[in-house]
């Protein structure tokens, strides 16, 4: 099943107004050269669309641009909120912690937190947390 990333709206703001501003070399008539903010835009695009998150049997994927993590499900500790600012997998400072094996955490922040959670607990229902 897959739960795509929740979006905030000052990231959503700050991600187009700079994929805009990543074009306007293309439009002018200065020095700007398309070459470096093209593909700049292009990376955001990719990290707006593609961020989000997979149960797939006893893998949880997460996803976002090129960076991507296979979770083994069965090795998740815990899930509970958390508003770090870490670089993470989610486009919303409302996240989720992740823990797993025995250091492993990962932030995410899906739009459906309680079915996301559930699919969790379905391959691994040990989880601990405090969402439900």
């Amino acid at each position: 099943m897959y739960f795509p990333s929740k979006k905030d709206v000052w990231l959503t703001l700050v991600i187009w107004l700079s994929i805009l501003v990543c074009f306007i070399p293309l439009f002018s008539k200065g020095n700007g050269s398309p070459i470096t903010t093209v593909p700049i835009a292009g990376f955001l695009l990719w990290l707006w669309f593609s961020t989000g998150y997979k149960v797939e049997g006893d893998m949880l994927m997460v996803k976002s641009g090129p960076f991507r993590r296979s979770i083994p499900i069965k090795e998740i500790v815990k899930v509970s909120r958390s508003k770090s600012l870490l670089a993470s997998y989610a486009l919303s400072i409302k996240r989720l912690e992740i823990r797993f094996g025995k250091y492993g955490q990962v932030y995410v922040s899906p739009q459906d937190e309680q079915g996301f959670i559930k699919s969790l607990k379905k391959v691994n229902p040990t989880i601990q947390t405090d969402l439900e």
